[in-house]
């Protein structure tokens, strides 16, 4: 049941961020967002450049993946685009390129038995 809880706050929690800024974010999600969630520290992308391609890290075997990238400089919002469950590419839209990008990164891990609901590393 913990589990579950979890999953369900870390989403709820990461929705309420999206819907805040909307206007300058994108949320894209890949696969199934079922299992144990994995969140990842927050990270920014360098202001004057365009475009990045993301490697999204593995911490176990991941069932799916949800991003949300926002540019303080839109609107409009960046372009994103889950490649596949290991890899992403962003692309910033809006005109100026004052600010830093923001990345946020939740994977959900594979439940691997029952015994073990949490996923199992790789």
């Amino acid at each position: 049941m913990a589990p579950t809880l979890i999953k369900s706050f870390v989403v709820f929690a990461f929705i309420a961020l999206v819907s805040a800024q909307d206007d300058k974010c994108t949320t894209v999600t890949k696969g199934a967002l079922t299992g144990t969630p994995v969140m990842f520290p927050r990270y920014s992308l360098p202001k004057l450049q365009p475009s990045w391609f993301i490697p999204i890290t593995q911490p176990c075997k991941v069932a799916g993946v949800m991003m949300n990238v926002c540019d303080p400089d839109g609107p409009p919002a960046p372009s994103v685009e889950i490649l596949n469950l290991s890899k992403a590419w962003i692309t910033r839209n809006a005109d100026s390129m004052l600010h830093d990008i923001s990345v946020d990164v939740i994977v959900f891990c594979k439940a691997t038995s029952p015994n073990n609901p949490y996923g199992e590393r790789v």
